[in-house]
């Protein structure tokens, strides 16, 4: 576009540009109205920059609030479910822990060395049958075993159920080769509405399978959600985990993942200021320092924080007999 000033030909072919490097060639008029165009824009950019901090702030109380909703378990007995290597029939087979072989195989009377594939849990006639099952690395004691199930589920007769634990012969540290399947004969407690069964266990054991005794297969019923209570009681505490605090150690890659055993975490974040680690997706973390200047970096804290509900104790564990 060209325009006249003072008799003399201009090109003003970018307004907004002349104005960030203060050379606007353009009447009165057309810079004043250039100038209110972009301190409108500009000020529209704070505004829309100050809601998103505002809405990430917003959403982080969310998900902390929401994550401090593990707290309303504390003082109640722990459920050490999530805590075992896991088999459950309604999901893919490969997606079960590998170590949750060890259980069925004590339940089908499989030998151990025996190689096992996943051909061979759809064709064995006694796994077909099973539900799902629980093995843990350690005897420990049960006191209460729950099913919920959807209004909708597909619910064996009670009659049809076989709940079988893994119980230990001897007294050696090795658990997981010295064990025999019980099954154990309880009438569990049934809600009104049919879809909360409890078993009163109180029995010490390793494992749990969840089996059927009639003709059908496991693929004939749904699976309840189980919950599987230990006498102890959720504990909370907050943690931290600090790394790379000294000179040979802060350019070291942190990274990694972190897992809870008998526990729950909650709120897994990077420590305050910490700009190297970075929360990833399943308890997972990136922490690398790219500074060259390793003093300085020494002077930042690096590492995570997370709210944790534990159980506190083993009180269980039976010492090796001394010599």
């Amino acid at each position: 576009m060209l325009v006249t000033q003072k008799g003399y030909m201009m090109r003003a072919t970018c307004p907004f540009f002349s104005i960030l490097h203060g050379n606007v060639h353009t009447f009165p008029i057309r810079r004043f109205f250039c100038k209110t165009i972009f301190y409108l824009f500009f000020s529209f950019f704070l505004v829309l920059v100050f809601f998103a901090e505002l809405g990430s702030a917003q959403s982080n109380a969310a998900v902390a609030k929401n994550s401090r909703d593990i707290d309303r378990f504390v003082g109640k007995p722990v459920d050490v479910a999530s805590s075992a290597y896991s088999f459950f029939a309604n999901r893919p087979i490969n997606e079960n822990s590998p170590e949750s072989w060890l259980a069925l195989k004590y339940f089908a009377r499989i030998p151990l060395n025996r190689p096992m594939n996943a051909e061979d849990a759809v064709k064995n006639p006694t796994l077909k049958k099973v539900l799902a099952s629980f093995l843990w690395e350690e005897i420990r004691p049960i006191t209460q075993i729950k099913f919920q199930w959807a209004a909708d589920a597909k619910k064996p007769d009670l009659k049809e159920l076989n709940l079988t634990i893994l119980l230990h012969k001897g007294s050696a540290s090795s658990w997981w080769n010295n064990l025999a399947p019980q099954r154990e004969k309880i009438e569990p407690t049934v809600s009104a509405d049919g879809l909360n069964w409890t078993f009163d266990l109180n029995t010490e054991t390793c494992g749990v399978i969840l089996a059927l005794e009639n003709e059908k297969t496991a693929a004939d019923y749904d699976v309840p959600k189980i919950e599987i209570f230990t006498p102890f009681l959720w504990k909370a505490m907050d943690v931290e985990i600090e790394w790379g605090f000294e000179p040979n150690t802060v350019k070291k890659d942190y990274s990694g993942r972190i897992e809870s055993y008998d526990g729950r975490i909650a709120e897994l974040i990077s420590l305050p200021k910490d700009q190297t680690t970075k929360v990833g997706a399943n308890g997972s973390w990136t922490s690398t320092e790219n500074s060259s200047e390793n003093s300085k970096a020494v002077e930042k804290r690096r590492g995570l924080q997370f709210h944790l509900l534990y159980s506190g104790v083993s009180k269980w564990k039976k010492e090796q007999p001394k010599r």
